[in-house]
């Protein structure tokens, strides 16, 4: 056990760097001087030489004047100790900066995936156990629908029903709460329809195995038959997508939240692009990378906790070394 979460230590971290230089330098060869941004108010305001003086200044003050490297290491090493960037933009250091979006994006998605998950744990059960009927037929059509649908484009239907047609509730979330009902959906409908298939399939395969014939045969009621044999085997290979469904609408959400005008994560990361405030750009994108990879090894570890083949002594999460 300790030797894998080392193993896991390691990798999560040499990934973090990999990840962090990439985006580094994808944001710095984006054209665009965050320098010149800053100072820019000043022109007419100032003489020329004042206008160059502030912005020399502002240049070695953003270590625009270093070679890219050494700007990767000067950024990596402000990092490490806690400082993740400046935001050009805003004034502020990035991590005030983004305090507040990184809430309002981790209540949005948690209130979706836990109205997913409580509700794709039963709908998957109860298709699973109609399997091929009319209903289930017609179900499965509907969540592929939604699942095909990219999610600016469920969003806009909800819109069109529920605000324009129904008028029921706000365009936006600047409606109160109400204004989060149809973002929430969004992002819930896309999850529901990929989880309740793959629950159903991993509890139908289950209740065909031989144990469960088995299990019948010695006469017991069919609740305990599925709670007890089948339901504990087939929630096994459905920890992997929940999980990482999880992370799917972490990310998703960029595109929600500037549909619905939200003051998330993603719409800070929108915002940070269109105005070259590169520095908190790479610090937004970092939270998904870092979000991701929190997820992989949750889903590891939940893998090896629910299946007591799965040893996580060595090697791989399977015990071979």
């Amino acid at each position: 056990m300790k030797g894998y979460f080392t193993k896991r230590i390691v990798f999560a971290l040499l990934s973090v760097f990999v990840i962090s230089f990439i985006y580094f330098m994808l944001f710095a060869a984006i054209p665009g001087d965050p320098a010149m941004n800053e100072v820019m108010h000043y022109r007419g305001l100032v003489s020329d030489e004042e206008f160059n003086e502030l912005y020399a200044q502002a240049r070695q003050r953003l270590g625009l004047d270093l070679p890219l490297m050494q700007r990767y290491a000067r950024w990596l090493s402000s990092t490490l100790k806690g400082d993740i960037g400046y935001s050009t933009y805003y004034k502020q250091n990035a991590l005030d900066v983004i305090k507040t979006p990184l809430l309002t994006t981790l209540l949005l998605n948690g209130t979706a995936f836990i109205i997913a998950i409580s509700s794709s744990i039963p709908l998957g059960i109860y298709f699973a156990r109609i399997k091929g009927s009319a209903l289930d037929t017609l179900s499965q059509v509907i969540f592929m629908v939604i699942y095909s649908l990219p999610s600016f484009i469920l969003g806009l239907l909800l819109l069109y029903v529920f605000s324009v047609k129904l008028m029921l509730l706000p365009m936006s979330a600047s409606g109160g709460i109400a204004g989060y009902i149809i973002p929430v959906s969004v992002l819930a409908l896309s999850s529901i329809a990929t989880l309740q298939k793959y629950i159903r399939a991993s509890v139908f395969d289950t209740m065909g195995e031989q144990y469960i014939k088995t299990a019948r045969g010695k006469g017991l009621k069919e609740s305990r038959v599925f709670f007890l044999h089948a339901w504990p085997n087939a929630r096994i290979p459905s920890v992997t997508v929940i999980i990482n469904q999880a992370v799917r609408i972490f990310g998703g959400s960029l595109i929600v939240e500037n549909l619905f005008l939200i003051n998330g994560l993603g719409r800070l990361f929108y915002t940070s692009l269109m105005n070259q405030d590169w520095e908190l750009a790479v610090a937004a994108s970092m939270l998904y990378a870092v979000a991701a990879l929190i997820g992989g090894f949750c889903a590891d570890w939940m893998y090896g906790k629910l299946d007591p083949r799965v040893r996580l002594s060595g090697g791989d999460a399977f015990g071979n070394s």
